[in-house]
């Protein structure tokens, strides 16, 4: 996993989006709510987004299993001796 070695990153930029995620929700639904004069569409626009954020994380999580499955695999092919060593 990426993160392993630089958790106290991971954990710093989780805590900076989700402020940034707030911020953006409020400036973005008041302004859609008055237009519309209507919750339909703020709701909605919240539901799409968490779905997208939803699957987005899965996303993440396969690339990142990949990648470690990967590493993991070249670690192990480079700990075999060559053929050529041993003749």
């Amino acid at each position: 996993m990426w993160f392993k070695e630089d958790l106290s990153f991971v954990y710093g930029l989780s805590e900076a989006i989700n402020p940034l995620a707030i911020t953006l929700a409020g400036l973005t639904l008041q302004p859609l709510y008055n237009v519309y004069d209507n919750l339909f569409l703020p709701i909605f626009f919240c539901a799409f987004i968490c779905t997208i954020s939803f699957f987005l994380s899965f996303l993440v999580n396969y690339y990142d299993t990949k990648a470690s499955m990967e590493e993991t695999a070249d670690k192990d092919t480079a700990s075999l001796p060559n053929e050529e060593e041993e003749s």
